[in-house]
């Protein structure tokens, strides 16, 4: 059997880097399966401990093969397609990326030495995000428990790597995609509490006002709880996000201060090798900071519903009102990692113009007066900050009469 040489899969895998591969399609699914499958047969015929040649050098490339290749197909899947009629060419697409994105994943499952092909892991991310686009209830049950399978077997790759020598790479990546994991299943959860927030009398809401309160109890503390997990993840992923980008300014300064113009190549093999082991830029650079300021902005919004419940502010924090400003620093934190992720040649302000408008709008709005009155039911800030039940100390009917579906 004929596989693809570790130049062509680099060749394929960089060229949906760079833009030159436009899509996934099934001839490419089936290519990959067939190696895959070939991959199998060699450790049937000889299994060795670890893989030799030539799985040792074809396992990464493959594994980033189907990164990047099931990465661009969840870009096509429109959500809530679903809900379109049958011809709509939307849904057409999005089903059939959906069909991609299975099987990449399932080829990613059945790799042999699955440890050796870590960014492979992004396949069963790529199959959770696809299922959250069907914009359902079972949709988003689904991606959850993808999340928790892929972050199961990273325990998995992590362990079979232990601390043997030569395997710190390995490791780096699967901490990475680990991460990226997180902010994937961060971001689901963004979206499910825009839409509880956004759809409560709609979609959530019961006719008997006891147990729509209990429903919308269960829904804060839910929903603040996955958010409260998720901010942790954007720290994790923007200090990675920082390191990158300190690495990459490093490195581009010793080659430009010490490399002459003969070494050029010597550069540039260098760059090709290492964007091998790196995420792609967009997830590297922008998503952690997006990310974590959307948590930051929803969590702004939920927090006065969990001390009208009469709950205790998160562990560290004294008051409600120390926890708000914590979570405004996350966000402009957030905000100037999304600047800094413009990458060299490019004004912050590019990447600004670029995001959704909310996102652009919500800094200054978050600072401003009136935002913060909103946030404490309208009334000033000195006197909701001079009420002890704002800030935890009281409980019940004392805390602030804020509704989830105002």
């Amino acid at each position: 059997m004929m596989l693809l040489s570790a130049d062509e899969l680099r060749r394929l895998a960089a060229g949906f880097r760079s833009g030159a591969m436009s899509r996934t399609d099934g001839a490419l699914v089936e290519l990959i399966e067939s190696d895959v499958a070939g991959y199998r047969a060699i450790v049937a015929a000889g299994p060795g401990q670890p893989p030799s040649a030539p799985l040792d050098a074809l396992l990464p490339l493959m594994g980033w093969l189907i990164c990047e290749a099931s990465w661009e197909a969840v870009q096509r899947i429109t959500a809530g397609f679903g809900r379109l009629g049958p011809r709509d060419g939307r849904r057409v697409q999005s089903e059939s990326a959906r069909d991609c994105v299975h099987r990449l994943a399932d080829v990613a499952r059945g790799l042999p030495w699955p440890e050796f092909a870590p960014r492979a892991l992004s396949a069963v991310r790529a199959q959770a995000l696809a299922e959250a686009r069907l914009d359902t209830p079972v949709g988003y049950d689904a991606a959850w428990l993808l999340h928790e399978e892929a972050k199961i077997r990273y325990l998995e790759y992590r362990d079979s790597h232990g601390d043997k020598p030569g395997r710190e790479e390995y490791v780096q990546v699967l901490d990475e995609e680990l991460v990226q994991v997180g902010l994937a299943e961060t971001g689901i959860a963004c979206h499910t509490a825009e839409r509880v927030i956004g759809r409560w009398a709609e979609e959530f809401a019961d006719a008997d006002p006891e147990v729509s309160r209990v429903r919308e109890e269960q829904w804060i503390h839910r929903m603040v709880g996955q958010l409260t997990d998720g901010l942790e993840v954007g720290r994790l992923a923007l200090e990675q996000a920082e390191r990158t980008r300190l690495t990459e300014r490093a490195d581009r300064a010793e080659w430009t201060g010490k490399v002459g113009r003969a070494d050029t190549g010597a550069r540039a093999g260098r760059v090709k090798q290492g964007v091998e082991h790196q995420p792609a830029p967009r997830a590297a650079r922008q998503n952690p900071g997006i990310t974590t300021a959307r948590a930051a902005m929803l969590l702004l919004s939920l927090w006065p519903q969990m001390a009208r419940l009469g709950q205790l502010p998160p562990a560290g924090f004294g008051t409600w009102v120390q926890w708000e400003a914590d979570l405004l620093r996350r966000f402009e934190t957030a905000c100037r990692a999304i600047e800094r992720g413009s990458g060299p040649g490019r004004a912050p302000t590019a990447i600004r113009a670029g995001l959704h408008p909310q996102f652009v709008r919500a800094q200054p709005e978050l600072a401003s007066p009136a935002a913060r009155r909103a946030l404490r039911g309208g009334r000033p800030e000195t006197e909701a900050a001079a009420e002890p039940s704002w800030d935890g100390a009281r409980t019940g009917s004392d805390a602030p009469a804020h509704s989830l579906i105002a």
